[in-house]
């Protein structure tokens, strides 16, 4: 009797997939944007990224910051502070060989500047002393102490009066009368912009008290209404 063929089958023999570049380690400012990249060789690639908040790692689905979860580049758009220490990698795939995983990268968030605590007014006699104090927060931050005078504020350097003016403290020493109704605030930089400014706070000098006139004798008769009168010159000034 004749033989009986089957009909006939192919062999398809897929390359397994390998990762050739690893996603890079990001730092950037809170509320930008980044990506991780990763390159493969293989037939027939697929991608999943995961991440890794602390809990293990977990699949990401394009939503919120996340886009293009499953291609070779993950974006995230507005990245917020929460995703500091976050680590990334990706799940190469091709459905018939084994798996090929990505090596992971972090990202790190910089905090914006903030000011956290503003100055307040001060009130001194002339020549006195005073300082106004500032508190901030933000990764790399630095301070720069302006005044306004009447004029618009303007950088404040060390000298004369001021010292402290990079700091979060500026000191003056031997305030004039001639300062009184100045404003002071502070600038707050850091890595991220823009840079914070601080509530301004109100210098006020006040003048001391100075008899200008004294009180002169007086001659009178008995059972007579009398005054007597002084000229002073000062700020706030009371009399007894």
């Amino acid at each position: 009797s004749p033989s009986a063929n089957s009909s006939s089958a192919g062999l398809v023999v897929e390359t397994p997939p390998s990762v050739t570049t690893n996603p890079s380690n990001v730092s950037l400012c809170s509320g930008t944007n980044t990506s991780f990249s990763v390159s493969a060789s293989g037939t027939a690639l697929t991608y999943q990224w995961q991440v890794n908040s602390g809990s293990g790692f977990s699949n990401i689905s394009n939503g919120g910051v996340y886009s293009n979860a499953t291609t070779a580049t993950l974006a995230l758009t507005g990245v917020p502070a929460s995703f500091d220490g976050n680590t990334y990698r990706c799940i190469v795939s091709n459905g018939v060989c084994s798996d090929a995983t990505s090596s992971s990268a972090g990202i790190t968030i910089y905090a914006q500047p903030a000011v956290t605590s503003n100055p307040t007014n001060t009130t001194i006699c002339d020549a006195g002393n005073t300082s106004f104090k500032v508190a901030g927060s933000g990764t790399g931050i630095s301070f720069q102490w302006q005044e306004d005078n009447g004029s618009g504020f303007a950088n404040i350097s060390n000298g004369g009066v001021y010292s402290g003016a990079t700091s979060n403290t500026l000191t003056i020493t031997g305030a004039t009368t001639g300062m009184d109704g100045n404003q002071y605030r502070c600038v707050v930089s850091g890595t991220c912009t823009p840079a914070a400014n601080s509530t301004a706070a109100v210098l006020n000098v006040q003048s001391p008290p100075q008899v200008t006139a004294q009180a002169s004798n007086v001659n009178t008769c008995d059972n007579t209404d009398i005054a007597f009168g002084i000229g002073a010159s000062g700020t706030s000034l009371s009399y007894q």
